[in-house]
């Protein structure tokens, strides 16, 4: 006699089942073709900076002017997205966003470049991908069923972390091989594919369920909800802290790769790469399940793992182990993010969505701080020490907000 269906139990479904969806499928194509560019940037980006300035200081201060756009636009991108025809905004925002790379690249390429046209050019770049991001991510829960959501959002994860892998390591052989110019180049190519495909999008959205003629109001609404719901709130203070203190680590990697692992921009690539695949490995896993309990349990572990695998990588000094270590850190924090980004979806009413998806956002805007102390930290006490303190915030921080945030454990 079959075992009778259990609710308490994981629902496991296809992994890539929500690419059945037209929509989502062509929303997702695009967003990988803007991820691996993204991705490629990661690296050239770190390695001219360096190559400049020789300064783990000025890359903290790049990194700082690439993401502090975060700080601001998320919110009007979400009253936009609450507002206006989506697809057109994701259209516009890509097209910026090439036309801005292609300026780094020609300005590499000719050999004009200096370290302050990098911070305008960044942070112009940040600009537009902090509206960007709000947009697309509040697109995703209008293209699937309620119970396909965990499904898609995981594959968005899972698509960004294959660009981890891939991105990072042609980026270093394009380095070794012809210069930095043209992995900028190749990733204007990338945003003008994701044009393409987001021309391809049959979404229409007008907007009529907010009031377009008081934004004041649209702004002071998401607020008030964030206020009044503690669930919500307590995801964004732990985001608060994890991506300023845990995430921010990513920005030393090239001064871990060449100081203390003695690695060129290969090995560099491949590191960045294997936190990728972790990543994918975790999101795919997730994708498989079509409902779970004890998602607020998840997200507690996925932060308290990710800094314990921190402060074990700012003890390594060998190659092989930094590189299992970054797979299974990034994987623990895909988790998180997955898992706390899955319940923010599920909770938010539609109506508010794009304006609490652009507060979510404007919480990544926290972190050019983090990468601004992490690498003030990295040039006065080493890379390793400070990648180390952020872990241990990580974990101080996850087990602390667990014990007294009861209701968050049991979050199902």
């Amino acid at each position: 006699m079959p075992e009778p269906c259990r609710p308490d139990k994981a629902h496991w479904g296809r992994p890539f089942a929500s690419l059945r969806n037209d929509n989502y499928r062509w929303l997702w194509l695009g967003s990988v073709a803007t991820w691996v560019g993204l991705r490629m940037q990661d690296v050239a980006l770190g390695w001219l900076v360096l190559e400049l300035t020789d300064s783990p200081f000025y890359l903290g201060l790049v990194d700082f002017a690439r993401f502090l756009p975060l700080l601001f636009f998320p919110p009007l991108g979400g009253i936009l997205a609450d507002r206006e025809d989506r697809r057109k905004l994701l259209l516009i925002s890509v097209a910026a966003a090439a036309a801005i790379t292609v300026a780094l690249a020609t300005f590499v390429r000719l050999g004009h470049i200096r370290a302050w046209h990098v911070l305008i050019l960044v942070f112009l770049s940040g600009s537009v991908f902090s509206v960007y991001f709000t947009i697309r991510q509040s697109i995703i829960p209008n293209l699937v069923d309620r119970e396909d959501l965990l499904n898609a959002l995981s594959l968005d994860f899972a698509g960004a972390s294959v660009m981890r892998i891939l991105g990072p390591s042609l980026a270093g052989v394009l380095i070794s091989l012809v210069g930095a110019a043209y992995c900028f180049y190749l990733q204007a190519v990338g945003y003008l594919l994701a044009l393409f495909m987001f021309l391809r999008l049959g979404l229409q959205f007008s907007g009529s369920v907010v009031d377009r003629t008081n934004a004041w109001q649209n702004f002071r609404q998401q607020w008030c909800y964030i206020r009044q719901n503690r669930t919500v709130f307590d995801l964004m203070v732990l985001s608060a802290v994890l991506i300023p203190f845990g995430m921010s680590y990513r920005v030393l990697m090239p001064v871990f790769a060449r100081d203390v692992l003695a690695v060129g921009p290969s090995g560099l690539g491949m590191l960045i790469g294997a936190s990728g695949a972790g990543a994918v490995a975790s999101t795919l896993s997730l994708a498989t399940v079509r409902d779970f309990r004890h998602r607020g349990l998840m997200v507690l572990l996925g932060a308290l793992s990710f800094g314990i695998v921190l402060i074990l990588l700012s003890l390594s000094r060998q190659f092989l182990p930094a590189l299992f270590l970054l797979g299974v850190g990034e994987g623990m924090g895909a988790m998180y993010q997955t898992t706390n980004n899955v319940l923010l979806q599920t909770m938010v009413p539609d109506v508010l969505r794009g304006r609490i998806t652009g507060m979510y956002i404007l919480v990544w805007g926290l972190l050019p701080f983090g990468s601004l102390w992490m690498g003030t930290i990295a040039d006065l006490v080493g890379a390793p020490l400070a990648i180390g303190f952020g872990g241990v915030v990580c974990v101080l921080f996850s087990i602390g907000w667990g014990v007294i945030r009861p209701d968050l454990r049991r979050l199902n």
